[in-house]
């Protein structure tokens, strides 16, 4: 059946103009030398993610959505619709971060969550830009057209990449030039 874009939604994910990767990992180095280590796996019906930031005086970890690390007994499709549910009607769950000092004992701390559009930012980003536009962010990690602009390109480049074998400079790609600190 041919679909509204005009893509034929035979189910055939191994056709020859399929040319999504299944799964990909990236390494970024930026110019601060803050390095990023990311990977994605496309086509698994998992929903979740893992992060950690090492740093001078510590690590940071999360995840969410990872049914062993909270000893949680859901079904991935169940979770997926309470992902995407936009109803506003969620029930106050928390989720870890843990917090490792270098030398210390590590530390957990309950971070309230929502469920509805992606972890609530659809709500919020839709909050921002409808209600609140000229509401500035106390924290300063709004991103703005230029933070947007460089994450494309970080996906183009990484994309390139894989299609070269060779690793990519943004710089090749685009007259913006990288920039050691973000400038807000």
């Amino acid at each position: 059946m041919k679909s509204m874009t005009g893509t034929f939604r035979d189910a055939c994910l191994y056709r020859r103009e399929i040319n999504i990767y299944d799964k990909m990992s990236a390494q970024v180095k930026y110019e601060n030398n803050v390095i990023l280590n990311y990977s994605l796996t496309t086509y698994s019906p998992y929903e979740g993610w893992r992060v950690a930031f090492n740093g001078t005086e510590g690590r940071l970890e999360a995840w969410l959505d990872i049914p062993y690390m909270s000893k949680m007994n859901v079904d991935q499709a169940e979770m997926h619709a309470r992902e995407m549910e936009q109803t506003g009607k969620e029930e106050a769950e928390f989720e870890p971060v843990i917090v490792h000092k270098l030398w210390e004992d590590y530390k957990t701390i309950e971070v309230p969550i929502e469920r509805s559009g992606h972890g609530g930012g659809d709500r919020r980003l839709q909050d921002k830009i409808f209600l609140h536009p000229d509401q500035k962010d106390p924290f300063d990690r709004a991103a703005g057209l230029r933070d947007g602009v460089m994450s494309i390109l970080i996906g183009v480049a990484a994309r390139k990449s894989i299609e070269s074998g060779e690793p990519i400079q943004i710089a090749e790609l685009t007259t913006m030039q990288p920039r050691k600190k973000r400038i807000i």
